[in-house]
C-alpha cells in the first residue's frame, strides 16, 4: 500500500507519502511529509494496535544531525534518501525502527 499527494506551499512543493511496512515482524503505517518545504513530519502507526508516534523536525535539525554524522546532508536530499528507503527504490539506503531497549544496547 502507497499513496503519495504532493502541494505547493512555501515555495516549494510538499509531499506526502504513507506506505505499509514491517519492522521486526510488525506491521505499521509510515507516513513522510513535508510541511512548508522547510520540516519534516513522521508518523509511525502500529496496525494492530493503532499506537502513534509522530515526530516534526526542521530542516535546520536534519541537516546538524547529519552533520553531527560526519556524513552532511541537505534537506532536501535527506529527504529524498528517507523516501527511497521507505519504498525499497535503493540497495544502499534503508531504514529500521528501534526500540529504546535497542538504542541502549547501541549505547553500551
Amino acid at each position: 500500500m502507497a499513496s503519495e499527494s504532493s502541494s505547493a506551499a512555501g515555495g516549494g512543493a510538499d509531499i506526502s507519502e504513507t506506505v505499509e511496512v514491517s519492522f521486526h515482524s510488525i506491521a505499521y503505517l509510515l507516513t513522510v511529509s513535508t510541511v512548508n518545504g522547510d520540516t519534516l513530519c513522521l508518523e509511525v502507526e502500529q496496525k494492530s494496535d493503532a499506537s502513534r508516534w509522530r515526530g516534526d523536525f526542521t530542516a535546520r535539525y536534519i541537516e546538524d544531525i547529519t552533520a553531527k554524522t560526519g556524513n552532511f546532508k541537505k534537506f532536501h536530499v535527506f529527504v529524498k534518501m528517507l523516501l527511497s528507503a521507505i519504498k525499497y527504490a535503493s540497495d544502499s539506503v534503508f531504514m529500521d525502527l528501534l526500540t529504546y531497549q535497542d538504542l541502549e544496547v547501541l549505547k553500551s
